[in-house]
């Protein structure tokens, strides 16, 4: 392959990661902005608002378990 096709072939990479890279942020901040999404922190920053205040622990099972594994 000669070096003009191969910095070709690496700039159409480049510009195709870039492509969906703004995809996934742009359907990342959708979910953030839907307060249907649980555990996607809140655009405004406040984990509280994220999953509606939810703590640790708040999920059937998780606090006995983390208890019997001394957490």
């Amino acid at each position: 392959m000669n070096h003009e096709r191969e910095l070709a072939d690496l700039r159409d990479g480049t510009e195709r990661l870039q492509d969906r890279i703004d995809d996934v942020r742009a359907d990342w901040e959708r979910k953030r902005r839907d307060p249907s999404v649980p555990g996607a922190p809140s655009p405004d920053g406040d984990p509280e608002t994220a999953d509606g205040g939810a703590i640790a622990g708040d999920w059937e099972g998780e606090g006995p378990a983390a208890n019997r594994a001394g957490q």
